[in-house]
């Protein structure tokens, strides 16, 4: 991962995770996390649920977007 390589942070992704409660250990690591970066490009229900952890622990978090297609409509549901 580029942001892994260039800030020299160890990364985390819960797909990485299957020993035990994976939600309650999710949760741990943004509780203890220096930053959260989360990718909100695609509108996905775990990664914005991620987020609003987040901000509800106060850990740090930045979210992040690529742009749309001009013309492109937004995916229902997802309000960012």
């Amino acid at each position: 991962m580029v942001i892994e390589r260039s800030s020299n942070m160890k990364c985390i992704r819960g797909e990485r995770l299957s020993i035990g409660n994976v939600q309650a250990q999710i949760v741990d690591l943004i509780g203890r996390a220096a930053l959260v970066i989360a990718d909100v490009s695609e509108g996905r229900r775990n990664t914005l649920i991620e987020a609003g952890v987040a901000m509800g622990l106060g850990t740090q978090l930045r979210l992040m977007a690529r742009n749309a297609t001009p013309g492109t409509p937004p995916k229902e549901g997802v309000h960012v």
